[in-house]
C-alpha cells in the first residue's frame, strides 16, 4: 500500500474561523497602495464586513486552490506506481467466490 502524503503539517484543509475558535491573531503585512484601495473597495461593496475578513477569504480560497493542485499532482504520480495502480485494482475487484446479481428475468 502506499502512504498517504495527508500526515504531513498541512492535513488538507483549514479550519474556518469560528465564534469558539482561538482569538486571531495580528500580524503585521506591507502592502501596495492599490491593494489597500483594492481591499477598501471590497469591505464598501459588501464582499466581506471587514477587512479582516477579506484577508482571511483570500488565504483560505488561496489555500484550498493550492491543496486541489497538490492534491492533482498526487493523483498524477500514483497513476504512474504499480503498486497503487494493483491497490486500485485489488479493490474495485469484486469479491472472490461470490456472483454478481443479475436483475429478475434476466438472461443466464
Amino acid at each position: 500500500m502506499i502512504k498517504s502524503r495527508a500526515s504531513r503539517s498541512l492535513k488538507g484543509e483549514l479550519p474556518m474561523p469560528t465564534e469558539s475558535a482561538p482569538r486571531a491573531q495580528k500580524r503585521t503585512f506591507a502592502l501596495h497602495d492599490s491593494l489597500i484601495q483594492a481591499l477598501d473597495q471590497m469591505v464598501t461593496s459588501g464582499v466581506a464586513p471587514t477587512k479582516n475578513a477579506v484577508v482571511e477569504r483570500a488565504i483560505m480560497e488561496l489555500f484550498s486552490a493550492f491543496l486541489q493542485r497538490r492534491k492533482a499532482a498526487d493523483w498524477k504520480v500514483a497513476a504512474s506506481n504499480p503498486d497503487f495502480l494493483k491497490d486500485i485494482d485489488l479493490v474495485a475487484a469484486p469479491p472472490q467466490g461470490k456472483r454478481s446479481k443479475q436483475p429478475a428475468g434476466a438472461a443466464r
